[in-house]
């Protein structure tokens, strides 16, 4: 894997993040939400970040919990109390490869293989969904304006990565004569 600076296109991460799939039920939302001192996401397709955790809501009973720094190290302590609530929390880190987009033009990349509206009005920031780009299975995440944050399982980055290098060499249809 790759950490390319090439502001044109993907970058695929060799990252460190650590990533936590979390499984609860209704009840224990609040304590798992203490324990992480982050408010989990209640709103479908919604995040929630702070001091380098990112909560990623999945569905109803599941978040995907990504780490970076003190707050991986805070979050492999909180493994074991988390697992007490009667879910489960379970490291996903080796499944899981993040690739970023950040361009004026990453929903029309993303629009290339994705059937989600990934317009500003439609896919606010802090919107996560889980999805397809192409054949694979994707988490995708607008952390900005003109950024996304994929996960992509490890297996399939290679793929997922050729296929939006290709959408970026496509020449924009409005600049066609």
């Amino acid at each position: 894997m790759t950490d390319r600076n090439d502001q044109r296109g993907p970058v695929l991460h060799s990252d460190t993040l650590l990533r936590h799939i979390l499984r609860c039920r209704e009840g224990v939302i609040e304590k798992a939400s203490a324990i992480l001192e982050l408010s989990l996401p209640r709103t479908a397709c919604r995040s929630a970040s702070g001091d380098g955790l990112h909560a990623l809501w999945l569905g109803p009973d599941e978040w995907l919990v990504l780490a970076t720094g003190a707050a991986a190290s805070k979050m492999s302590q909180a493994g074991k109390r988390l697992s007490d609530l009667g879910g489960a929390f379970v490291d996903v880190s080796h499944r899981q490869v993040a690739i970023t987009l950040d361009s004026p033009e990453a929903e029309i990349w993303l629009a290339t293989g994705c059937p989600l509206d990934l317009a500003t009005g439609a896919f606010p920031v802090g919107t996560c969904a889980r999805t397809l780009f192409h054949k694979a299975e994707i988490i995708v995440w607008r952390t900005g304006p003109e950024s996304f944050h994929l996960e992509v399982w490890r297996s399939f980055a290679p793929y997922v990565e050729a296929l939006l290098s290709e959408a970026v060499q496509e020449e924009p249809a409005e600049s066609r004569s």
